[in-house]
């Protein structure tokens, strides 16, 4: 009775192998961003497709229990500067992460970030990467806890046609935008903010790590 007992209190925890994402996959890909999107501060960052890169990169998927419930997508720069922060070193960017709600806090993403890392190292003699997103404290705390450091900070400001009625803007051309979004950084943003409040803004953190 006491053996039977022990095993009955075993708990048996499955680990996520990662993985190369296949074109077969992208349904299921779709599903995990939509899933693992949704119910964070990127809700509105939805996607149809999974995007396609001109430069290279290196796209993985956390598999458990034979699902997609982790997906990381590295964007290489052809050359420094091309669309990361530091413009005096070739980096990757972290154009997509994330993992579904119910296996966060198991290691997934730390698992998915380590292998692509790994692999832009091996396969394109790239040392950096960036990741740009917005302030979070949970993706803050596990980005310290990465080893990732915070090197900039800018706002992404959305502005909608009426904002710029209110404020009596006229804009070029006859615009009259459904919204637009722009970024600005710290100066320009409490300018704007203590003349004209922007309906929504975002803090945007860039974080790097070296490897």
């Amino acid at each position: 009775m006491r053996r039977k007992q022990k095993f009955e209190n075993l708990v048996f925890t499955l680990v996520a192998k990662i993985g190369q994402y296949y074109p077969s996959d992208e349904e299921a890909w779709i599903e995990c961003h939509s899933l693992s999107y949704l119910d964070s501060i990127y809700f509105d960052e939805l996607v149809k497709a999974k995007p396609r890169y001109e430069s290279p990169s290196v796209e993985l998927v956390g598999i458990l229990d034979d699902k997609i419930v982790g997906i990381l997508d590295i964007e290489i720069e052809q050359e420094s500067g091309q669309f990361c922060f530091d413009e005096n070193e070739r980096s990757g960017m972290v154009a997509v992460i994330g993992v579904l709600s119910l296996h966060r806090r198991k290691g997934i993403g730390t698992k998915l970030i380590e292998k692509g890392m790994e692999l832009v190292q091996k396969n394109y003699d790239v040392h950096r990467i960036e990741i740009w997103v917005r302030e979070d404290p949970g993706i803050i705390s596990w980005l310290k806890q990465i080893q990732f450091q915070e090197i900039h900070r800018f706002y992404e400001v959305v502005l909608t046609n009426d904002f710029f009625e209110k404020h009596e803007i006229d804009l070029p051309f006859g615009i009259m935008p459904i919204f637009l979004t722009g970024n600005l950084e710290s100066k320009g943003f409490t300018k704007l903010t203590q003349q004209h409040p922007p309906e929504r803004s975002f803090p945007i953190l860039i974080y790097e790590r070296y490897f």
